[in-house]
């Protein structure tokens, strides 16, 4: 779901490495966030996609 929500983005996955997946629970649900970091190391070369684990909804949040 990560990938095709970045790729739906427009998001070259070719340019990034392999992405890292975690589990969270917070106060207000359960979300997977999986972790999208660029090949080349420089500020902002990164991105997440946060899923909720109850809705499957999924949003993309750039690198800063």
């Amino acid at each position: 779901m990560a990938t095709s929500t970045a790729e739906h983005a427009g998001i070259s996955l070719s340019e990034y490495k392999k992405p890292t997946a975690r589990y969270q629970i917070s106060p207000d649900g359960r979300t997977w966030v999986v972790s999208f970091v660029g090949e080349v190391p420089i500020p902002g070369n990164h991105f997440y996609v946060q899923i909720d684990d109850r809705t499957g909804e999924a949003k993309l949040r750039g690198g800063e």
